[in-house]
């Protein structure tokens, strides 16, 4: 990777302006007219993260109505895309873009492409775009190609960096298995800690669930107020997700009141001699969970799942999940 891309790039790290000095650096390594780092959203308008020759007037534009035309939004919306596209590559077939060139390419005097697409979140893309008023040659994809590991390598250490600060200025009191996150505007996580993979949170249910008083999340198909979130929203220059959200789930007391029940439950069903997956099968049932989720957070097929439900049924000498449940309320209380 170019020297001077990563010298200038490193000072800016975790910084407000680490996009727009990456941008500068690789549009002058590369001769570039043009060029934007984008965070796409599944649902919802892009922001510009940094931009070099792209006036105001022409981001209004492409984010008012015409990236919904744009060839590279429509490749990432329909297809997994490749790390580096060309705005060639990037047309599908049977998909007419004649208004988006017509309309609004040629207004910019641009006739083509690069996209980098660097690693972000399921539902949220940040992309790295590079634009010249003539064809990209053929030295110019080889060194997107050379440099892009190190431009992501970048790209993760500016989100980390940015993820910490911006918690650690939001909340002041967390542990370190608090569940934490960043969403954007719309709701879509951009960034999260491990425990927050950990404890199978999901996308909020609406924008409305994180501005109300109450923060419910999707935990699971039968828990869905599990925690509540303490949440801050960010202003309009943060430079990862402008307008977005700080996040931090806490159990709420039921759900802490009904962990103390399970492990006094769990303790009455040792004298039973159930094997340790046994005994994980039987603490996710007394959790509520049906035998699809049980079988996807053990990792196992819902037919082993089944088998096991069986054998802890016969060695407690019960023959239904309400047995299990009247057995545990009447010596786990």
């Amino acid at each position: 990777m170019d020297s001077q891309i990563v010298t200038r790039s490193t000072e800016a790290l975790g910084t407000p302006d680490f996009y727009q000095v990456l941008l500068e650096a690789y549009c002058d390594l590369i001769s570039a007219d043009a060029g934007q780092v984008i965070a796409y959203r599944k649902k919802g308008q892009p922001d510009y993260l940094a931009a070099v020759e792209t006036t105001k007037q022409v981001q209004k534009l492409y984010r008012g109505s015409f990236y919904r035309e744009c060839p590279m939004h429509h490749h990432w919306l329909t297809r997994r895309p490749e790390p580096i596209v060309f705005l060639q590559e990037a047309q599908i077939a049977d998909y007419s873009y004649e208004n988006y060139f017509r309309e609004f390419y040629a207004v910019t005097g641009l006739r083509d492409e690069i996209g980098l697409f660097l690693p972000t979140s399921r539902n949220v893309q940040i992309a790295l775009f590079l634009e010249r008023k003539v064809p990209f040659q053929t030295r110019d994809g080889e060194w997107a190609f050379r440099d892009y590991p190190g431009i992501v390598g970048l790209h993760k250490a500016n989100l980390r960096l940015n993820f910490a600060e911006i918690l650690n200025n939001s909340f002041v009191k967390k542990c370190v298995d608090t569940p934490l996150a960043i969403l954007d505007r719309f709701g879509f996580i951009v960034i999260c800690n491990g425990s927050w993979k950990e404890n199978n949170l999901e996308e909020p249910l609406s924008v409305s669930d994180i501005l109300g008083e109450v923060h419910e999340y999707k935990t699971d198909r039968r828990n869905r107020s599990d925690y509540e979130f303490k949440v801050v929203q960010l202003g309009p220059n943060n430079p990862i997700t402008p307008d977005g959200f700080a996040v931090m789930a806490v159990k709420t007391t039921a759900t802490k009141q009904r962990k103390r029940w399970q492990q006094r439950a769990m303790d009455e069903f040792q004298p039973f001699a159930l094997t340790p997956r046994e005994n994980d099968v039987l603490e996710n049932i007394l959790s509520g969970k049906d035998n699809a989720l049980i079988a996807k957070r053990l990792a196992v097929s819902i037919n082993a799942i089944k088998g096991h439900r069986k054998r802890i049924y016969a060695k407690l000498d019960i023959t239904s999940e309400r047995e299990l449940l009247l057995y545990a309320l009447k010596n786990a209380d």
